[in-house]
């Protein structure tokens, strides 16, 4: 009596390609939730696009726990919201950063000089101003340093 043994086969011929292209998109994805900020200006417009589109949480991330530590403006998330993201609203309908004009990087602290265009409810057309921001790496990561964070 002869045993009857089944042809083993492999996964059909599609699964490779699938798979592959499944473990592709699964590392963009991480990459993208988790990435950092790579460099000062960067994070300067993702701080003041965050302020611009009033998530104040997500503006408070991007401040360095420096600053935190030594303002009582913006020690906790309770007194941001109040002295930067409401004073922010109460200044600008609109802001943003228009021009990086220079980003000076000395070890963990950078200097950006921009130029923030905003526009106030009463205004036709947006105006510039330049304003000079301080900026610090912490954990690889730019964040605000103040003194002053509503630019």
């Amino acid at each position: 009596m002869k045993a009857k043994f089944e042809e083993l086969s492999g996964p059909p011929i599609w699964f490779y390609p699938v798979a592959i292209g499944c473990a592709l998109f699964m590392l963009v994805a991480i990459y993208l939730l988790f990435r950092q900020e790579s460099s000062p200006d960067k994070a300067l417009r993702s701080y003041v696009s965050a302020l611009d589109k009033g998530s104040c949480r997500s503006a408070y991330k991007l401040v360095s726990s420096l600053a935190k530590q030594s303002s009582d403006d913006y020690r906790n998330y309770k007194n941001f919201k109040k002295n930067v993201c409401r004073e922010f609203e109460k200044r600008y309908e609109h802001a943003y950063i228009s021009k990086i004009r220079e980003v000076i990087i000395t070890g963990n602290t950078a200097t950006v000089d921009c130029v923030l265009s905003y526009k106030m409810s009463f205004m036709p057309s947006p105006r510039g101003k330049p304003v000079t921001l301080y900026m610090r790496r912490s954990g690889g990561q730019w964040k605000m340093d103040g003194p002053e964070l509503v630019p």
